[in-house]
């Protein structure tokens, strides 16, 4: 499993001060069979891979997925893009300066034809993250939360984290 979207801690200070385990974008949890965030206005141009009967998907906005009706038993929604059609597509003027600047753990997960890969970065900014991504030669991915989120474990061990505690994850099951 992984870390999954952005969220309000509330250690970044008073605007996240009453925010427990809030995130923003939306989310598919599997356990409720519901989407979490549907109406909550953010995230409905940005991208969502989703997992159900058809494989793993990357649609290029949450919208389009909303609007195909397809089946899932899993989504997640985040931003930004970094990769589709194989080509770099992230839009740097839309990044804050700590994505652009600061070198931190980085998250992404990326599709190639079924294959489905979660990647965690090290000392990296997210155009940085975009390259790996890139030289990988998936088809399409995006960037979800890192930093002190980053947390990835496998077999019971923790690869990397734990860092704070998160409201989502994405679980894997063999």
């Amino acid at each position: 499993g992984m870390n999954g979207t952005y969220f309000c801690p509330s250690e970044y200070g008073p605007s996240c001060a009453n925010e427990t385990n809030g995130f923003f974008w939306k989310v598919y949890n599997s356990r409720l069979g519901k989407m979490i965030n549907q109406s909550n206005g953010l995230g409905e141009f940005d991208p969502f891979i989703t997992f159900g009967p058809g494989g793993v998907h990357y649609y290029r906005e949450w919208n389009d997925w909303f609007k195909a009706g397809d089946q899932i038993s899993a989504g997640l929604n985040s931003k930004p893009r970094l990769i589709e059609g194989g080509q770099t597509v992230l839009d740097s003027g839309s990044l804050d300066a700590k994505q652009r600047d600061t070198k931190t753990n980085r998250v992404a997960i990326g599709l190639k034809g079924n294959t489905l890969y979660a990647v965690i970065t090290r000392n990296a900014t997210v155009p940085n993250l975009a390259a790996v991504m890139k030289a990988l030669e998936v088809d399409s991915a995006m960037n979800v939360d890192g930093g002190g989120s980053s947390a990835m474990i496998y077999r019971g061990s923790y690869k990397v984290g734990p860092g704070r505690g998160l409201p989502n994850a994405i679980l894997f099951k063999e």
